[in-house]
């Protein structure tokens, strides 16, 4: 299979909310190949994937916590509003 003569390029910048550029791309036409990984993230939750692994075992961690703690409660019931002299 003949290829036709391809020229491109590539290029790629982290853009401007982030210091790290996670994007990757495959500029091959030699082999008749191009790929483009965006690496925009997606999440507040960190810059870098293992950053990311690293959060979400601590908010597991405090997930498993509040579970073993069992439902807390945020408001005070009636009758002990009363009893404070508050409505």
């Amino acid at each position: 299979m003949n290829m036709p003569h391809v020229v491109s390029w590539a290029t790629t910048h982290p853009g401007a909310k982030r210091t790290v550029n996670q994007d990757s791309f495959v500029n091959r036409p030699d082999l008749g190949v191009w790929a483009v990984a965006d690496g925009a993230g997606g999440h507040a939750f960190a810059d870098t994937y293992d950053q990311h692994q690293r959060n979400v075992a601590k908010l597991r961690g405090v997930e498993q916590q509040q579970q073993q703690a069992g439902p807390q409660r945020t408001t005070r019931p009636a009758a002990a509003a009363r009893s404070n002299g508050s409505r």
